[in-house]
């Protein structure tokens, strides 16, 4: 594929995420409830992968813990993910994760929470900036890259 058409694809799933952001219609009380369930029990980073021919590329992870699984699938019926659950030793009890990973749906989970977020308000922006740089197609230098993983 050429340059161009991966830009017109890229610019197809920007398309495609605006438009479902302006279709969704959630209660303010539901997204503060999850931006403040994600202030206090969730993680934002990116991941690398590494592939067979030595490329490096990075992706965007949302992720929500707790030993509730109630209240992880009330949050997985609303912005979707995958929910999997960790057994880590016999005096604990199973931890819960939902998990988010396509960079269309942190936008999408990003941009519903973000004007409730209090804590990780800078993080979210910087990986909101990473996945609108993706979807644009533009790379990140060393430097910016860098700063995105801390």
């Amino acid at each position: 594929m050429t340059n161009g058409g991966a830009r017109f694809i890229n610019k197809i799933r920007y398309l495609h995420v605006e438009r479902q952001l302006k279709q969704m219609s959630y209660k303010k009380e539901d997204l503060a409830y999850i931006a403040g369930f994600f202030d206090g029990e969730g993680s934002l980073s990116l991941f690398k992968m590494r592939f067979k021919n030595g490329k490096i590329a990075y992706h965007p992870r949302f992720q929500l813990y707790n030993t509730n699984e109630d209240v992880l699938i009330y949050i997985q019926k609303n912005l979707g993910g995958t929910l999997t659950c960790r057994v880590r030793g016999e005096n604990y009890k199973p931890l819960y994760v939902l998990t988010i990973t396509s960079i269309g749906e942190v936008i999408l989970v990003l941009e519903l929470i973000k004007p409730y977020v209090k804590l990780k308000k800078e993080r979210l922006d910087e990986v909101l900036s990473f996945c609108y740089s993706r979807l644009e197609n533009k790379r990140y230098s060393d430097s910016e890259r860098a700063s995105s993983e801390v």
